[in-house]
């Protein structure tokens, strides 16, 4: 061991070690992996939206517009997730990432109540399972 490391405290950056390669490629698999998520969850959605939705969020309407305006709404989910990120990346950045993530949990918890409410409020007729060929799910 060499005098001059030894007098080294260990939380001191040291120019000349190598970055921890290790590290770069642990957050890049995360970044991965919540890529992969985000995706995942698009698909899905983009599924049932063509599939399910147009019967169970727009019964009184053709079929076709039904269809059409499902996936309308998905297609808001392209444009509002840019958006949304620009806003709340300014504000993660100013007030702190784990309070805006609080905050955008707390909106997205208010709409999915809204959302459930407004099926209640329709009655219980339209609140059933998923119907595949005339079978409930």
């Amino acid at each position: 061991m060499s005098p001059g490391r030894a007098s080294r405290s260990r939380s001191t950056f040291d120019a000349t070690r190598p970055r921890d390669a290790c590290g770069s490629a642990r957050r890049d698999e995360f970044r991965r992996v919540g890529t992969i998520i985000e995706w995942y969850d698009f698909l899905i959605y983009g599924t049932a939206a063509a599939l399910v939705f147009n019967t169970q969020f727009f019964p009184s309407i053709d079929p076709l517009a039904g269809t059409l305006a499902s996936l309308a709404t998905y297609s808001v989910g392209f444009v509002a997730r840019p958006i949304g990120g620009a806003i709340f990346g300014h504000f993660g950045d100013r007030i702190g990432r784990k309070i805006t993530l609080m905050i955008t949990m707390v909106i997205m918890a208010l709409v999915t109540f809204a959302v459930e409410r407004g099926r209640i409020r329709r009655g219980p007729e339209r609140n059933h399972c998923v119907s595949l060929g005339g079978r409930s799910l």
